[in-house]
C-alpha cells in the first residue's frame, strides 16, 4: 500500500495510500509506464510529510487524497517549467522566472472561470507563457509576460471562408481585463 512519489521537482519518496485511493494510484502508475511522456496521468496528492531544514520533503507520513488532473491543467503545466534552464530550446530559449510562475498560477486560480475549456500551455522562447485554446478552425492566443504581468491576446477566425483578427493588450493583473478574457472566450467558442 505504498508507491514512489514523484514531486515534478524535488526528490522522490515513499508514499503511503488508503484503500480508498487505489484505483486512482494504479491507474496513475499504469499511465506512467505505459505511455509518452506527453500522456501520463498526472495526479494531485495532499500528503503530511515531514521536511528537512532546507523544506525539502524527506518523508510522506499520511496520504490525505489522491486526485486525477485534467490533462491541461495549468497548474501542474506551470509546475513542470520549474525544470527549464536557459538555453532549454535548442540552445536558446530564456527560462522562465519562479516568481512569476507562482504569480499566473495565482491569478489563472483566481480569475480563469472552471466552467470554460482549459488552455494548452506552453514556454515561450523570451521566458513567459503561451496559453492556447482551438475550437474547430478558430486559434486563439495569450502570451503571458510574467515580468511584467501583461497579455498579448489574438485570434484569428477563418470558418466558412470568414476571416478575423483581433489584438489586445491585457493588465492580467486587473480582474477586469481576465473578466474580458472570460467574455471573448465565451464569445468566441460560442458558450454565450
Amino acid at each position: 500500500m505504498k508507491f514512489r512519489l514523484e514531486p515534478i521537482y524535488g526528490t522522490i519518496v515513499n508514499c503511503p495510500f488508503l484503500e480508498q485511493h487505489r484505483e486512482t494510484v494504479l491507474d496513475a502508475l499504469d499511465s506512467y509506464k505505459n505511455n509518452e511522456d506527453r500522456n501520463r496521468m498526472q495526479v494531485r496528492v495532499q500528503i503530511t510529510g515531514m521536511y528537512d531544514r532546507q523544506d525539502r520533503l524527506q518523508r510522506v507520513e499520511h496520504t490525505r487524497s489522491v486526485e486525477p488532473l485534467e490533462p491541461l491543467d495549468v497548474d501542474a503545466r506551470l509546475d513542470r517549467f520549474r525544470n527549464l534552464r536557459d538555453g532549454w530550446l535548442e540552445g536558446g530559449g530564456v527560462a522562465p522566472d519562479h516568481e512569476g510562475l507562482d504569480w499566473l498560477s495565482g491569478v489563472f486560480k483566481r480569475y480563469y472561470p472552471h466552467d470554460l475549456q482549459l488552455p494548452r500551455t506552453y514556454p515561450t522562447a523570451e521566458g513567459g507563457v503561451s496559453l492556447e485554446w482551438s475550437a474547430g478552425k478558430l486559434e486563439i492566443d495569450m502570451e503571458v509576460n510574467l515580468d511584467d504581468h501583461a497579455g498579448e491576446w489574438w485570434y484569428v477566425f477563418n470558418k466558412d471562408s470568414k476571416r478575423g483578427e483581433e489584438e489586445k493588450n491585457l493588465n492580467l493583473d486587473s480582474p477586469d481585463d481576465w473578466k474580458w478574457v472570460d467574455a471573448r472566450l465565451q464569445n468566441l467558442m460560442g458558450k454565450s
